[in-house]
């Protein structure tokens, strides 16, 4: 990923291309999950569901890529359920989503042996094309369209 070109000292574009497939592929994968999640009525099952399928999933991408099962999943369940926690439990709205995602999945992945900026990576696009889209944003735009009824008319 590009990001995490600068701090292993590597030119700021290289791998480009590779970088936005997987960002591209991951943020589609990602999206998905959170729409396979929302026909899961428990809220319990749902947060396991989310958090061990965005584990799985950037465990699997991470080997792809040459890394780790270990930071990948770390990174990917642990930035999931930090999402899930900020905006459930805490109301952060999406920012405070993306960002709880995005640092916690850093520090899991620091934390299983991983870097901290490639976790960093995984969290915020585990928060913001699922947690994020699937809350408030998508909200947003249903408001817009008129398909969500504003209850402040």
């Amino acid at each position: 990923m590009n990001i995490s070109n600068v701090s292993d000292q590597k030119p700021f574009f290289q791998g480009a291309l590779k970088a936005a497939v997987w960002g591209a592929v991951s943020g589609a994968v990602t999206f998905g999950i959170g729409e396979v999640a929302k026909t899961i009525g428990s809220v319990y099952l749902r947060f396991v569901f989310q958090a061990y399928a965005h584990g799985f999933y950037n465990g699997i991408a991470s080997e792809l890529q040459g890394g780790k099962f270990v930071h990948g999943f770390a990174a990917g369940a642990i930035g999931s359920a930090a999402a899930t926690f900020a905006g459930d439990v805490l109301k952060a709205g999406p920012v405070g989503q993306i960002l709880a995602g995005g640092v916690s999945g850093g520090l899991a992945a620091e934390i299983s042996g991983g870097d901290f900026i490639k976790g960093f990576t995984t969290g915020i696009i585990v928060s913001a094309f699922n947690h994020a889209a699937h809350g408030g944003l998508m909200k947003v735009e249903e408001l817009k369209s008129g398909e969500l009824k504003d209850n402040h008319q």
